[in-house]
């Protein structure tokens, strides 16, 4: 795996295994799996998180079900989170039939779910879960 002081800010980064991105996947998943995760609110501006849970009337359990639904099929590329120099986030999207609230009929719909897994502390942090605002590329799907 890239290490963080081999990464350049706003950079992608697509230089995984698939067993790599599976070991970490397997990581985030057990730590989702016991409810050891968060969906972060952002501080300032828009929050696309919250947006997105109240236009599909997202709940927790729910939300946790499809992140527990993420394979490494899904991952599309690694980031260094510019707030913290010493962590890489992975980002991974995935389509799923939702109710939208607002216009009262179900739609696919493409999620964007930006995560990073806390070694230390058995903990995921989902900093992004929302729908995709452009054409995701996936790094080991055809």
């Amino acid at each position: 795996m890239i290490s963080p002081s081999q990464m350049i800010v706003g950079s992608h980064y697509t230089c995984y295994t698939q067993k790599e991105i599976e070991f970490y996947l397997a990581k985030v998943l057990s730590s989702v799996k016991a409810g050891n995760f968060v969906v972060t609110k952002r501080k300032n501006g828009t929050n696309k998180n919250d947006a997105f849970r109240i236009k599909y009337d997202l709940k927790h359990e729910q939300i946790k079900n499809i992140l527990l639904k993420l394979t490494d099929m899904d991952f599309c590329y690694s980031m260094l989170d510019d707030h913290n120099l010493a962590e890489v986030l992975y980002v991974f999207g995935l389509t799923e039939n939702l109710w939208n609230t607002e216009e009262d009929c179900q739609q696919q719909v493409l999620i964007y779910i930006k995560i990073c897994y806390k070694e230390s502390e058995s903990f995921t942090v989902v900093i992004s879960f929302h729908e995709a605002e452009y054409k995701l590329d996936y790094c080991f799907k055809n």
